[in-house]
């Protein structure tokens, strides 16, 4: 109903507020559902979800993507991001949350994705667990300036930029924005391996390496 028969497009699912087929389910989604999505626009996630505890069925989703009504303990993507942050969530005290890092997620096209979780209490039992699938755009609007460097005092080449554990970046190369073939014609000459998956997803997220000194350095908990 909320997909395959959803007369709107992919990526646009989450249009459908009612479905008329008099289902508790539908009573409950027209009520809430407008809520939470105006919810998710302000604040620009990507999507929200509320997972069942005891299934792990994904009982709740904004945009109803593929990972919608599957279970996140025997499902498809019971190894993805998502479904450790619905295991890690359902350990947590109410008010507590559980942060994932960023890496390809399926149901969002492969895209980098990172997960937010908190568990949801109703009189000290556990009936559920909210997760925020986290807004990549928004961070790397925040990390590469939109694009101003140069306005914003960074001149001709220079950047900030976040990395992850596994040492690759977690928002854009300013040399992918501003000259993308340019970047990749140079990743591809030095034997870079991801190149063909940059070029593939339009990304240097997650496959971009930076393995310096200073990284090295703040990975191991050091400033300066």
């Amino acid at each position: 109903q909320f997909i395959a028969l959803n007369s709107n497009p992919l990526g646009q699912k989450d249009a459908l507020i009612k479905l008329g087929d008099g289902s508790k389910y539908d009573a409950v989604h027209q009520r809430y559902h407008p809520t939470i999505r105006q919810f998710l626009v302000e604040f620009g996630y990507y999507d929200i979800f509320i997972v069942e505890p005891t299934s792990g069925n994904i009982v709740y989703s904004v945009f109803k993507e593929l990972d919608f009504a599957t279970s996140l303990m025997d499902g498809p993507y019971k190894d993805a991001g998502i479904a450790k942050a619905f295991r890690e969530g359902k350990t947590l005290q109410e008010g507590e949350f559980y942060l994932t890092d960023f890496q390809p997620y399926l149901p969002s096209y492969n895209s980098p994705a990172g997960f937010i979780s908190s568990p949801i209490y109703d009189n000290n039992q556990l009936i559920g667990v909210l997760i925020f699938q986290m807004p990549i755009g928004r961070i790397n609007d925040v990390m590469t300036l939109k694009g101003n460097w140069k306005n914003s005092g960074f001149g001709e080449s220079g950047e900030i930029y976040l990395v992850g554990a596994d040492k690759t970046l977690r928002n854009e190369s300013r040399s992918f924005v501003e000259d993308k073939q340019a970047y990749l014609t140079l990743v591809k000459s030095v034997g870079m391996s991801a190149h063909k998956q940059m070029e593939l997803h339009d990304t240097s997220i997650t496959l971009q390496p930076v393995n310096s000194i200073g990284v090295n350095e703040a990975l191991r908990g050091n400033k300066g």
